[in-house]
């Protein structure tokens, strides 16, 4: 099942990100993937080179393509089912978000964690998008323009 978690940073923001539970365990050409909920990837060159629709580009030990029955996909309360589809390759079918192949990384252990989430590997938002980073919120963006607004307001007015 697709889901979603919201991801924290106490000092950037919050983001809602696309996990996946009951993806087909064992070996991927990307590395050994798990059927328990983890936190969903794209690969960068994925995104930058391919079509949507093409199969997964990575190869190697610590990316597992996300594999999913050929049953269908069940997608969670609030999640746009139309973003969600397969690509087949010799494997099985791949889960792709937009288009594009999914990942997890090896070294999430646990439902929420996206500690590969990186230039190369963005987490994959409730809409598709891929995310580098963790977005700052704007009502701290806003704090700090006001701050600086009144700074600059506090110092006019003293001359």
């Amino acid at each position: 099942m697709i889901t979603s978690f919201t991801a924290t940073d106490p000092s950037l923001g919050s983001l809602d990100i696309l996990q996946v539970e009951g993806a087909v365990a064992g070996a991927t050409p990307g590395g050994p993937a798990t059927s328990d909920t983890r936190t969903l990837y794209f690969w960068t060159p994925d995104l930058n080179n391919n079509d949507p629709g093409d199969p997964p580009g990575y190869t190697g030990p610590n990316w597992p393509y996300v594999f999913v029955d050929t049953g269908g996909i069940d997608v969670g309360a609030g999640l746009d089912p139309a973003l969600f589809s397969t690509v087949t390759i010799a494997e099985g079918d791949v889960l792709t978000v937009a288009g594009y192949p999914v990942y997890q990384f090896v070294n999430d252990s646990a439902a929420g964690e996206f500690g590969g989430i990186g230039p190369n590997w963005p987490v994959v938002g409730t809409d598709g998008t891929a995310y580098t980073q963790i977005p700052e919120p704007r009502t701290a963006a806003l704090a700090m323009a006001a701050l600086a607004l009144g700074v600059v307001f506090l110092r006019r007015r003293r001359r």
